[in-house]
């Protein structure tokens, strides 16, 4: 008892340091746990079908609303790359639409909400039709798509990328991913290379 009496004042101090590391570790797993339900899920999936035909079915999965700005489309030819925006559903008529907004897959997703941006050989097709007009669509080895939105919560944009694989069958040509989800372009180099991309196809 006479030791600590005689060290109350530095056991004061440790305590108090104790306290504050403590007090700054939750605040370290508070301000993790925040900036986690903060970012951006966005999910690409595979639908209805395992060959062309399949929808591609865009997900929120994020808490907050994301607005779609862009979908990419790069194709792999022959070991060779072209890519091109496939936004727009050219494949539709515009006039024959009851709601012009449905020829484009723009527009907000709130979170647990799903787009559907078309099959896998009508994204080929709007590829093909602006970067390679004398490739067929049974050329195409690899689909690599890139969703890109800009969310409620910051000025950057978000994104997820996922790439696909054309297997050959005996019923028909395949759509096979390559991972198990999309890859969120959630990172400061990533959001730079999307960010380059827009511009990209602004200046297109």
């Amino acid at each position: 008892m006479s030791w600590i009496a005689e060290n109350s004042n530095v056991l004061h101090v440790l305590v108090a340091v104790v306290n504050a590391g403590i007090w700054l570790l939750y605040l370290h797993l508070f301000l993790r746990s925040y900036r986690r339900q903060q970012e951006s899920v966005i999910l690409i999936h595979r639908g209805a079908s395992e060959g062309d035909s399949a929808r591609c079915i865009v997900s929120n999965m994020g808490s907050e609303p994301i607005y779609v700005l862009s979908v990419l489309a790069e194709l792999t030819i022959d070991g060779e790359e072209c890519a091109a925006d496939v936004t727009d559903r050219e494949e539709l008529d515009f006039d024959s639409l009851d709601d012009p907004l449905r020829r484009t897959t723009q527009g907000p997703l709130k979170s647990g909400e799903y787009l559907d941006i078309g099959s896998f050989r009508e994204m080929v097709t709007r590829n093909l039709r602006r970067v390679a007009p004398d490739k067929t669509p049974e050329s195409v080895e690899r689909i690599k798509l890139t969703v890109i939105a800009a969310s409620s919560h910051a000025n950057a944009l978000v994104g997820a990328t996922r790439e696909f694989i054309r297997q050959k069958g005996e019923a028909g040509y395949s759509v096979v991913p390559t991972s198990l989800v999309a890859q969120q372009l959630n990172k400061r180099a990533d959001r730079h290379r999307i960010e380059a991309m827009m511009r990209q196809e602004l200046a297109a």
